[in-house]
């Protein structure tokens, strides 16, 4: 029975020591343990009132709140009229970039509201982007 206990105690000991042997490895080559986290500044902006055919960029600035690199995959506007720019390389823990909405107005009047969903590796991995305000017609 002694025997048992001390041979179970061994392989649980190379076990736990081969855990710790993989992640350094990892670290070593450079890959990541751990989880990103983005944190924006804010998630929903009011561009007042414009124009119609007036074209504006609505910025929105993020975070790598996490510990492994942030990677934004894709944003997504809900229409046409909106188009991203966003940075399509890894975000390092600590680091801040920028997501960029850009608006169109030809062709809309009144109140608009418009959203962009943002495709992330973060535990919650989508998040929306909402952009409104008015568009004052010509006509």
């Amino acid at each position: 029975m002694e025997k048992l206990l001390v041979y179970l105690s061994i392989i649980v000991f190379l076990i736990s020591c081969h855990s710790d042997s993989k992640t350094d490895k990892q670290k070593e080559k450079g890959y990541f343990v751990g989880s990103p986290k983005i944190e924006f500044s804010r998630m929903d902006l009011d561009f007042g009132t414009i124009q119609e055919g007036e074209e504006i960029m609505l910025p929105f600035r993020i975070k790598n709140t996490g510990d492994a690199p942030l990677i934004i995959y894709n944003v997504e506007p809900g229409c046409g009229c909106t188009v991203s720019k966003y940075p399509h390389k890894p975000i390092n823990p600590g680091e801040e970039a920028e997501i960029k909405l850009i608006f169109s107005s030809t062709g809309y009047s009144g109140y608009q509201v418009k959203t962009a969903k943002v495709s992330t590796n973060t535990k919650d991995s989508i998040y929306t982007l909402t952009i409104h305000g008015v568009v004052n017609s010509n006509h």
